[in-house]
């Protein structure tokens, strides 16, 4: 039975995301991106249930809506980009690695949505990207960056870089950490099977501006990745 299944989402889940790729890129040649935003958000949620993967929120009451936030959450699976799509609160756009953005079809319609690349090869490019962020950050669109730079092959969490705090610190925004419960059961780097099963999305309470300026850039990730392991723990 669970080789059916597999086919299925596989079947399902890749065709309506092609889908979804092929209309967010053409539409955004006729609607600007936040009238796109709430089809977006439709399009991506209900592509994870028709593929039997259900998510859950907590902490949601600590955000305020309207403000722009820099999410920063671990990095399990491929499918962390359509459920952080989905499912993160406010207007969102991401930074994703610049070879991403020369795929067919996937990188045509990223930078379209008007993700940003980056590559971290490049100190030059990397400035540039993380100074476009912050302009998205203060034009009230939330960042979606992920501190590891990579997927986890073990379930723990990898050493953070350092670029997001130094964006952090640059646009003054204040930090949300995010832990993802359960998406390493349901899928990981190590294997290409999709399991049903459920996501909880937690979200810590932001850190506020202030703090982010009185902490280094050092002192700044191992306190955001203290929360984050503190979050991940508690949930076990």
């Amino acid at each position: 039975m669970k080789y059916f299944i597999a086919i299925y989402q596989w079947l399902v889940g890749g065709s309506l995301f092609f889908l979804f790729l092929v209309l967010s890129f053409l539409m955004n040649f006729i609607f600007p991106h936040r009238v796109m935003d709430p089809f977006v958000k439709w399009m991506l949620r209900n592509i994870l249930r028709l593929i039997f993967i259900r998510v859950k929120t907590e902490g949601t009451e600590h955000l305020q809506k309207g403000k722009s936030y820099l999410y920063l959450p671990n990095h399990v699976s491929f499918l962390d980009i359509p459920l952080f799509g989905g499912f993160l609160p406010g207007f969102l756009r991401g930074l994703e690695a610049d070879r991403q953005h020369k795929w067919p079809v996937y990188g045509w319609a990223m930078k379209r949505l008007g993700n940003i690349t980056i590559d971290r090869s490049s100190a030059r490019s990397s400035m540039t990207s993380l100074n476009k962020a912050a302009e998205y950050l203060n034009d009230n669109c939330s960042i979606l960056l992920f501190p590891e730079g990579g997927r986890t092959s073990d379930g723990q969490l990898r050493p953070f870089k350092k670029l997001p705090f130094l964006m952090a610190k640059q646009a003054k925004a204040e930090i949300v950490p995010v832990a993802m419960i359960g998406m390493f059961e349901i899928n990981n780097k190590n294997s290409m099977w999709v399991h049903p099963g459920t996501i909880t999305l937690v979200f810590g309470e932001p850190i506020s501006a202030e703090t982010i300026e009185t902490l280094d850039v050092v002192e700044l990730r191992d306190h955001v990745k203290t929360q984050l392991v503190t979050m991940l723990a508690d949930s076990n």
